[in-house]
């Protein structure tokens, strides 16, 4: 059975169906769709995309909006910073715990120091 078959099928399936529901019944059904659809057109109506609400706050509030622009921008920069802070803490921490001593990190050339200190 192919996609068009099976389509066919469930939609005499349905059609038999709602052909035996009482008529109060079908009243019903369609009060309630009418009633989903215009609950649909009024929030589609009121409804404006996000973006264009945020732009007509900024638009209407531009001081608070640069302000709070300022601010995210400003807690950006501090998280960037804590975050380069924790990475430089754990080079730190992998440096000194290391088998080698920072003295051999210190040198450009590493085989010069290895050759140095060879014993």
């Amino acid at each position: 059975m192919n996609e068009q078959e099976f389509i066919a099928k469930v939609t005499g399936a349905l059609d038999e169906g709602a052909g035996r529901l009482a008529s109060p019944t079908v009243e019903a059904l369609r009060a309630g769709r009418r009633r989903a659809l215009a609950g649909r057109r009024q929030r589609d109506a009121g409804s404006p995309h996000a973006w264009v609400a945020v732009l007509d706050w900024a638009h209407h509030h531009s001081r608070m909006f640069w302000a709070l622009l300022l601010v995210a921008v400003l807690l950006g920069m501090v998280g960037y910073q804590m975050l380069n802070d924790q990475d430089a803490a754990d080079l730190d921490i992998r440096l000194l715990t290391d088998d080698l001593p920072p003295q051999a990190y210190i040198h450009g050339d590493m085989g010069s120091w290895l050759n140095a200190h060879e014993q």
